[in-house]
């Protein structure tokens, strides 16, 4: 917990002993020649705030908003994945703020189980508290949109190649070239689509041609669902941040 995430952005705030933060904040985070902690509040702001301990051990958090009025923005980079095991798909929640993803849609595909939708994942809002840590790790208040349980053909009508959208899919069995190949010619929009666990079948994938997605691979061996995410997201996520350098400089 590199963030620790508050509700407002209220200039003094109380957590209470046994709230989960706060726990955090005496374990971790406090101690040696500082009492301050990083704070923020989703969407909105960061902020550094001093610790105090009350006689019972709540906490007052005195707090000084704005301290990084430029967040990083999310990047324009919009996910569609297959609908996976809701113990992957957790991890892959947790890992869109890091990487900078602004946009994922989970998408119903052939090899998806229909049970995976009716998981506590998706139906208690467990997904917003998977968002929650991966902001939290990110240092970063911005949080991804997401969209699930919308089949791939609603989701691809929605994003489609266009001289400002680069669209890409993910194969490892039928695409014709490297993913780091196809990234040096990124357009101002990357749409990034990866199979569930079993991949695309092959109507998904005369589906995305007929789209017009550039059928893409990350080499020989087979990634797990998360593990592709995390690998070809960051490649897209550095070819857009050393843009973005570019143009500081």
């Amino acid at each position: 917990m590199n963030l620790i995430l508050l509700d407002n952005t209220n200039t003094r705030q109380i957590l209470g002993k046994d709230d989960p933060r706060a726990l955090h904040i005496e374990k971790y985070l406090l101690g040696g020649l500082s009492d301050t902690v990083y704070v923020g509040c989703p969407d909105q702001s960061l902020g550094k705030a001093r610790v105090e301990r009350q006689a019972n051990g709540d906490l007052i958090l005195e707090i000084g908003w704005g301290i990084r009025e430029q967040t990083e923005p999310l990047l324009p980079l919009t996910l569609i994945v297959g609908l996976s095991r809701p113990q992957t798909c957790r991890k892959i929640l947790r890992e869109l703020a890091p990487l900078g993803i602004k946009k994922a849609h989970f998408v119903m595909a052939a090899k998806s189980e229909p049970s995976y939708i009716r998981s506590k994942l998706w139906t208690s809002r467990e997904w917003e508290q998977q968002l929650h840590e991966g902001i939290e790790q990110a240092f970063n208040v911005l949080r991804p949109q997401v969209v699930f349980g919308e089949s791939l053909e609603s989701a691809l009508l929605s994003h489609l190649p266009d001289a400002s959208t680069t669209c890409i899919c993910l194969d490892n069995y039928e695409g014709q070239s490297e993913l780091l190949a196809a990234s040096e010619h990124l357009r101002e929009k990357t749409v990034l689509a990866i199979g569930p666990e079993g991949g695309w079948n092959n109507s998904e994938r005369e589906l995305f041609r007929k789209k017009g997605y550039q059928m893409v691979h990350l080499g020989k061996r087979v990634l797990r669902t998360e593990s592709a995410v995390i690998a070809a997201g960051s490649l897209l996520a550095a070819q857009y941040r050393c843009r973005l350098q570019s143009f500081d400089e």
